[in-house]
């Protein structure tokens, strides 16, 4: 009977007296990334979720010290409690549309609301204005090129 084992980093086949048949690098086909490695230091997640959320309620904890000891018991300010809550609803809710986008969208949907509640003739006259405003507009500014134009020629 063959055995297959793991000796560093080879994977191995013997057979029934111990002697090598064949051995081949064991290459893992995927490597944690740093993801991951966080996931399983941190319980899924969930140990770094626990300490914001007692943060943002203002429970009193215990630092540790590098030496091993530990110091007073802390109380996280007003400043830091509004932090980890805004962290906690960003990454609930999503992060907050800022309020010029809000203001810009209010004016575009009053002046839609304006051009559907036109008739047809109404919208008609109105897109016909527009154009022969814009064509007098294009009519005057290549009046005063060829103005400079001639001005620029005669003298």
């Amino acid at each position: 009977m063959t055995k297959l084992s793991i000796e560093g980093s080879f994977a191995v086949l013997r057979d029934d007296k111990g002697n090598i048949i064949t051995r081949t690098a064991n290459r893992r086909s995927e490597k944690d990334n740093w993801r991951e490695i966080l996931k399983k230091l941190t319980d899924g997640g969930q140990m770094p979720m626990t300490v914001i959320v007692d943060i943002a309620q203002g429970a009193a904890f215990t630092p540790r010290l590098e030496d091993g000891s530990t110091a007073e018991p802390m109380v996280p300010n007003t400043t830091t409690r509004l932090v980890a809550a805004q962290w906690l609803h960003e990454q609930m809710f999503g992060k907050a549309v800022a309020q010029t986008e809000i203001v810009k969208a209010e004016a575009e949907t009053k002046v839609q609301a304006k051009v559907a509640a036109l008739s047809d003739a109404e919208l008609q006259a109105q897109v016909f204005a527009y154009l022969e405003a814009k064509a007098e507009a294009g009519a005057k500014a290549e009046a005063e090129r060829e103005k400079e134009k001639d001005d620029g020629t005669k003298t």
